[in-house]
């Protein structure tokens, strides 16, 4: 008799243990599954939304007015100022020379679309990322009215 309950408790743990291994099975394949259609199937939705997401416009409003000396002379003035700045986290590719050769691609771009001359080089981006990894690298600074059209 007590072994018969023994076979019995044996016979419905292994029982438990299939169903189990059978639901982990079941939701491992759905997760992969849902990981495939993300990857495979709607990867262009994605790559379109990465690409939108690629360019910022931060305007970050004057902290204080113009400085006035004791006898009323303009010290200081506020005036507009803007700046091209590289997201160079946003721009990574596949290995970091491709990443360099993309970020140089960019800048050139840039330089041309607002009419300067870049002088970026792939060791100052290589410097930039090294010591600088989240903070946006400068391109071009105090940029005229003319070249933002």
């Amino acid at each position: 008799m007590a072994e018969e309950q023994q076979e019995l408790r044996e016979l419905t743990f292994n029982l438990r243990v299939c169903v189990m291994m059978f639901v982990i099975f079941i939701i491992f394949s759905i997760l992969c599954l849902q990981l495939w259609n993300t990857q495979v199937l709607n990867w262009r939705q994605y790559e379109d939304k990465a690409q939108e997401q690629s360019v910022r416009r931060i305007r970050i409003p004057p902290v204080r007015g113009n400085i006035f000396s004791s006898d009323g002379k303009k010290l200081a003035a506020n005036r507009a100022s803007w700046d091209v700045h590289l997201h160079l986290s946003e721009m990574r590719q596949k290995n970091r020379r491709s990443t360099v050769a993309h970020i140089l691609a960019e800048s050139e771009r840039v330089a041309q679309s607002i009419g300067r001359k870049n002088t970026l080089t792939a060791k100052q981006v290589e410097q930039h990322m090294n010591q600088y990894p989240a903070i946006p690298m400068p391109l071009f600074r105090d940029l005229s009215p003319e070249e933002l059209l």
